[in-house]
């Protein structure tokens, strides 16, 4: 069984899971990790694999592995399910299409577009949260107090698309869940939003509790994920994802490496277990848009 595991940055070859991946998957199939970025598509890349792993989020990998997907190739995460994930407009009508718990949010083409809306100001109680639209590493994600703090935001990220969730009452940290076809890892972690170094604790499944296990199956479901990590807030009302991420790091854990090594062989045992480019729930159109406001309901 062949392998190619796809990435599109230099780190990624240094991260922990993919040099474990190699080392693992490379005591019994043939494993070939691909950079987009750097690598040249050559006469041994071209010989199909039999699975390719889609850590990249990038475009370029996204459009690589959409055109493997053309050709009948098994990729996992799919395209379309990654694609859903790094769009933060596209992930909030997932999550509602499935009735899955997710802050109300609404969506801006700018930063300075919101600023220009007074209207839609007025209607908007402090505080709330301002996030990147977009999934990437220098991404927006902060806490506004009041209408000064937004136009000092502006300064740096005026014309960066936004997304505007509703401020929720947590514990002070997120929850962080992270699926592995079907099997559930657990952490700690404060939030980003408390600007605090961020100590994480490892957590059996069963220390989360079912209904948080249970929404994290669904997400999966939902947004046709077998490798895929979320953020929870745990709140008065009940646990709230406030984030959903395909193939992420994987940092700090003990054992996804052996649970992605389990995928791969329960794949080469039992095909009827792949899933050919699995749709996120409400999205089977690629040319899918969606309006500045992802919702009827204000942030009130």
């Amino acid at each position: 069984m062949r392998i190619c595991l796809i990435i599109d940055h230099p780190r990624y070859e240094k991260l922990p899971i993919i040099r474990e991946l190699v080392e693992g998957l490379g005591t019994k199939y043939e494993v070939q990790v691909f950079n987009v970025q750097t690598a040249a598509w050559n006469e041994e890349l071209a010989t199909p694999a039999d699975l390719y792993l889609l850590k990249s989020h990038g475009p370029q990998s996204l459009d690589f592995a959409h055109q493997l997907e053309q050709q009948g190739a098994l990729v996992i995460n799919s395209s379309a399910s990654t694609s859903a994930c790094q769009d933060r407009e596209v992930m909030t009508h997932v999550m509602n299409k499935a009735g899955l718990p997710w802050p109300k949010t609404l969506s801006f083409s700018s930063l300075q577009r919101l600023l220009a809306d007074t209207q839609m100001l007025a209607s908007m109680p402090f505080p709330f949260i301002v996030k990147s639209k977009h999934n990437h590493d220098d991404e927006l994600i902060e806490q506004v107090y009041n209408l000064e703090h937004l136009h000092m935001l502006a300064e740096r990220w005026g014309q960066e698309p936004i997304i505007v969730q509703e401020w929720i009452i947590g514990d002070g940290w997120d929850t962080k869940v992270w699926v592995i076809d079907e099997q559930i890892f657990a952490a700690k972690r404060r939030s980003p939003l408390d600007h605090k170094p961020k100590d994480q604790f490892q957590l059996t499944a069963n220390q989360i509790g079912k209904e948080i296990r249970e929404i994290a199956l669904d997400c999966g479901r939902a947004f046709g994920l077998r490798i895929f990590g979320l953020d929870f807030l745990i709140t008065e009302q009940g646990p709230i994802v406030m984030d959903v991420n395909s193939f992420p790091g994987l940092r700090n854990l003990i054992g996804p490496e052996k649970a992605i090594i389990n995928l791969v062989e329960r794949l080469e045992t039992a095909p009827a277990l792949k899933w050919q480019s699995v749709q996120p729930l409400g999205l089977m159109n690629s040319g899918h848009t969606m309006s500045r406001q992802t919702g009827t309901e204000a942030l009130s």
